[in-house]
């Protein structure tokens, strides 16, 4: 089952909507709801991602900022040492 809505674009993304739509042959709802599904998507992911970085802090797992700064930097000057 479909349920209509209303939206409402200014005029750059509704002309490049329905340039899309006439080269692709679909209709501009076609897209929009490509484009919706794609977005939820990555905001699922996203805030799924942002729920176990809590869980982890919450479960004491994390490292200390300054320490992965610290490797990193470790890291880059044995890279440099081993071009040398």
């Amino acid at each position: 089952m479909t349920k209509p809505i209303s939206l409402r674009l200014d005029d750059q993304l509704a002309g490049q909507l329905a340039t899309i739509a006439a080269l692709t042959d679909r209709p501009k709802t076609w897209h929009i709801e490509q484009a919706l599904r794609d977005y939820l998507a990555r905001e699922t992911e996203f805030l799924e991602a942002v729920d176990v970085g809590i869980q982890a802090e919450e479960a004491g797992d994390m490292v200390d900022h300054a320490v992965i700064l610290e490797d990193m930097r470790e890291r880059r000057e044995r890279r440099k040492a081993a071009t040398q």
